[in-house]
């Protein structure tokens, strides 16, 4: 067996096994209501069906969503939540084939790169559309990086990929700014052609091959209304994007913090990225420079960009490290190349040490393909008690629920209406204040709480309303770990 396809095989297994996980996240359970909805209707949902004060009232994002919930909802009833696993898994696995394709230099650097890639940001990959736009973003980078360095033109399967996309995940945006840069990075590079050559004139901004360029971008933008918002889908993104309560209460809308443990690979990579330029023979382009510097400003702004950075560096950091490699690290590079690597011995210990490996992932791979550990699994971080409980009470009960859990309440306990889930596009920043206001005893929460008539409360058991609701005429009904129950006593 010869080194490189014994690596080639390490490589595969690590992250065949990394990939694997429990992917359930607050938000897959109200996907999965909205698409199982969609499929029972069979239409797209237009309007709110989950929530008492706000039902029937419009909500765009099934319109950009429906594919992909359609699609979790059909696995989840023929397969169950560790069909979605797999799901999640093979969809990561296949976005980094596209970031494997798309970088430069020897393999060991490239799996070196795709390793530290696979563990920045496993975390983001749950059960829920945004997968999507992982994946999407993945083939953006590789037809874009191909067509830069001229090894192919791909550019035309663009659109199409865009159909899909504002179909499946409303993270569409990011196909668009990636393909501006990539397009304002080939025009500031023949830009620098004609300041060279007095004889070139800004006529060549014009050329068959920039007109081939700007077509693709009007397909890239008409395939964004082939959904069925239509040229609602333009407005769109500002409606999340400019919800401030989102980075204040949501954790992945806040800034890494690198005191925890989970982003230290994160920021190893960065560490990497700026080594990567201050050492490597090679200058950044333009159109690399922008990509490191926008979506590094976005993974430091907001955790849940952190996905969106390491695509775009991996290929750079190896372009900018393959001479430095080479030239560094030759003998890693020619090892397995001399008389004693295909010896009898040493394929006998590479096949123990493949062999090893595969039962390691597979140990690390069989949990999540059990029904009942992922049942186990949602019972230790989901309220299945408090929402098996609260199963015997009218749907008629106005309750002020957690923000985490209100889509685990839509998916278990569907008689119930709720206040408040993960939805955040369709209650906008007053409303997710008020109930940040609320929960928190902020000032005013008195009036807000009581402008809204509950007479059931489930939260979570820290949170401060919880601690003084019993003070001021509420009962506990039930309580668990996950969930409190209070019901007003008058």
């Amino acid at each position: 067996m010869k080194m490189k396809h014994f690596f080639l095989a390490l490589l595969l297994i690590a992250i065949v096994a990394l990939t694997f996980h429990f992917s359930v996240v607050p938000d897959t359970f109200w996907h999965l209501r909205t698409g199982e909805t969609m499929i029972r209707e069979q239409a797209i949902l237009k309007t709110d069906p989950f929530t008492f004060h706000s039902a029937g009232e419009e909500w765009q994002y099934p319109s950009l969503n429906w594919l992909s919930e359609i699609q979790m909802s059909a696995i989840y009833h023929q397969f169950g939540f560790a069909g979605l696993n797999v799901w999640v898994a093979l969809i990561a696995i296949l976005s980094l084939f596209f970031i494997y394709k798309s970088m430069s230099g020897h393999f060991y650097l490239r799996g070196a790169i795709l390793l530290l890639l696979v563990i920045s940001a496993k975390f983001y990959w749950g059960a829920r559309p945004h997968i999507y736009s992982f994946l999407f973003t993945s083939i953006f980078i590789w037809i874009l990086e191909n067509y830069r360095l001229r090894k192919s033109n791909r550019l035309w399967l663009l659109p199409i990929i865009m159909m899909l996309w504002v179909n499946s995940h409303a993270g569409f945006p990011v196909g668009i700014v990636i393909f501006l840069i990539y397009l304002f990075g080939e025009m500031v590079s023949q830009l620098s052609e004609i300041f060279k050559d007095k004889k070139q004139s800004i006529k060549t901004l014009f050329t068959s091959k920039f007109q081939y360029l700007y077509s693709i971008l009007t397909a890239l933008f008409v395939s964004l209304i082939l959904n069925p918002l239509g040229l609602e889908t333009f407005k769109f993104p500002s409606k999340t994007l400019s919800i401030e309560a989102l980075q204040d209460f949501i954790v992945e809308w806040q800034s890494p913090n690198f005191h925890e443990i989970g982003f230290w690979p994160f920021l190893f990579f960065v560490v990497l990225v700026i080594f990567a330029i201050a050492k490597s023979s090679k200058k950044l382009s333009f159109t690399e420079s922008i990509l490191l510097l926008g979506f590094g400003l976005l993974s430091l702004t907001a955790a849940r960009n952190i996905y969106l950075f390491v695509l775009v560096a991996a290929p750079i950091v190896t372009h900018l490290l393959a001479p430095l490699f080479d030239e560094k690290t030759r003998s890693i590079k020619d090892f397995g190349k001399d008389d004693h690597s295909t010896s009898k011995l040493y394929n006998i210990l590479r096949i123990v040490i493949l062999v090893l490996a595969l039962i390691a992932a597979v140990v690390q791979i069989s949990p999540t393909l059990n029904e009942q550990n992922n049942l186990d699994f949602i019972s230790e971080h989901y309220p299945v008690g408090a929402s098996n409980q609260l199963g015997v009470f009218s749907s008629l009960y106005r309750i002020l629920n957690s923000y985490n859990q209100g889509g685990y309440l839509i998916w278990s306990n569907p008689a119930q209406s709720v206040f408040i889930d993960g939805r955040t596009d369709f209650y906008g920043d007053e409303f997710i204040s008020d109930w940040i206001q609320m929960v928190n005893l902020q000032d005013g929460w008195e009036e807000t709480f009581e402008k809204w008539n509950f007479n059931i409360v489930m939260l979570e058991p820290y949170q401060p309303l919880i601690k003084i609701l019993p003070y001021e005429g509420w009962k506990i009904l039930f309580e668990d770990e996950q969930a409190v129950i209070l019901i007003r006593s008058h």
